[in-house]
């Protein structure tokens, strides 16, 4: 069982209203169905310690584009999924993680129209 936590920490570029990133966020594992964990929203940012369990995850916050209003986007690791480290804490930029899973996907739907002609 790991004792490890990772951060996912957002930084906010927004001049609007917020707030920016809404209080509800969800774990999904490797089929995309979500599971219970003690996944928390802080002052530091999006929190998780105890998955319950599963071993690899991803997941899916509401944000607000400026301009456009709110989306629920993946982190996924372009795939790969996230895993909790035996000790200590990883952090990762939370926007860097829904761009880079944003643009993996959408290479691999490019990839799949080039393909399918």
């Amino acid at each position: 069982m790991s004792k490890g936590k990772i951060l996912f920490k957002p930084y906010f570029v927004q001049k609007g209203k917020g707030p920016h990133l809404f209080d509800f966020v969800m774990t999904l594992d490797e089929s995309g169905d979500a599971f219970h964990s003690d996944i928390i929203v802080t002052t530091e940012g999006i929190v998780i310690g105890n998955t319950e369990g599963k071993v690899k995850f991803s997941i899916s916050v509401r944000w607000n584009v400026e301009g456009y209003g709110y989306l629920f986007i993946p982190a996924d690791n372009k795939g790969k999924h996230y895993e909790l480290p035996k000790s200590g804490t990883l952090e990762f930029s939370l926007n860097y993680e829904l761009a880079k899973t944003r643009v993996y996907r959408n290479k691999r739907r490019r990839n799949k129209f080039e393909k399918d002609g």
